[in-house]
């Protein structure tokens, strides 16, 4: 089970945005590399054993990859909420 969010300790606003600025920036690289990582054409033409084995491979890897990927957008929306969260509160504490 997760904490909610207001259960979590108060990070600074400062070190949570450079959190997201931090993870923004790994799902970038993480897009950009992907082409090279997975080639865009397939491998119906293949007829080999070794060609099947590394077609099973390579699909492991596009579904991994898949995987890393919405776990990464997932920490960033986690983080946006956070940061969203913790903006309400400071705004809060100098209305308040």
């Amino acid at each position: 089970m997760q904490p909610s969010v207001a259960s979590l300790p108060k990070p600074p606003l400062d070190a949570l945005e450079r959190e997201l600025t931090v993870l923004r920036m790994l799902r970038v690289e993480v897009e950009q590399f992907r082409p090279g990582l997975l080639p865009d054409h397939g491998t119906d033409g293949w007829r080999s054993s070794a060609a099947e084995r590394y077609a099973e491979r390579l699909d492991e890897l596009r579904l991994a990859l898949a995987g890393a990927e919405r776990l990464l957008l997932d920490a960033e929306a986690g983080l946006v909420r956070r940061l969203e969260h913790v903006r309400q509160e400071a705004g809060e504490m100098w209305t308040g």
